[in-house]
């Protein structure tokens, strides 16, 4: 929850590939999801509490704060460090956390995830988290078909990149070109890469 008393949700990507053993990636940028109206525990109103774009477009202050009610992961490290005045170190925790829980889902899932063991498969994961005011992130829910819809100039040059890594690290391994393997660079897809973070061997 922020100054204006709004709450915020982050999403974040994660990809698994597939073929003999079991990888996760993580994306090392994503979004934040705000509300337009201010947190009140006494109202029952679905806006005050729920992010979610199919709740929020229906508000009559949609867009009002931010553009899509969406935040960049910059633009929430800038406001943790100038307005709530958290450490800059803080998002190191905060990144760590989102990663361990992320592993903790995809492990205490793994034998659904591909119960007929087909190799050179892949699937994309979008993780929602919470950050309380002690820095803690919780898991919200794992979503199997995370939506890929663009609502303001973030999510124009973020989901564009994510989806380029991701045939990088897949299609791009099978069937080869020369910037095969660039997904997990520093400096791949503009900055924004994926990072293997656990693999089954």
């Amino acid at each position: 929850v922020d100054s204006k008393n709004a709450p915020w949700v982050l999403q974040k990507y994660l990809e698994d590939a597939r073929g003999g053993a079991f990888h996760v990636h993580f994306f090392n940028d994503g979004y934040v999801r705000t509300t337009s109206s201010k947190y009140s525990t006494s109202s029952l109103d679905r806006a005050v509490h729920i992010t979610n774009d199919n709740v929020q477009r229906l508000g009559e202050d949609y867009g009002k704060f931010e553009d899509g009610n969406k935040l960049s992961i910059e633009e929430l490290k800038s406001y943790l460090i100038n307005q709530a005045k958290w450490p800059v170190s803080i998002w190191d925790s905060i990144e760590y956390q989102m990663k361990a829980l992320m592993i903790d889902a995809v492990r205490a899932a793994q034998t659904k995830l591909n119960p007929r063991n087909i190799d050179n498969c892949f699937e994309l994961f979008g993780f929602d988290f919470m950050l309380d005011a002690s820095s803690r992130v919780w898991l919200i829910e794992v979503n199997t078909d995370p939506s890929l819809e663009v609502h303001n100039f973030h999510q124009g040059q973020l989901i564009p990149a994510m989806v380029d890594g991701i045939m990088r690290l897949t299609l791009d391994q099978i069937f080869g070109t020369p910037s095969a393997g660039a997904a997990t660079g520093s400096t791949g897809c503009g900055g924004r890469r994926w990072e293997r973070i656990w693999s089954s061997t």
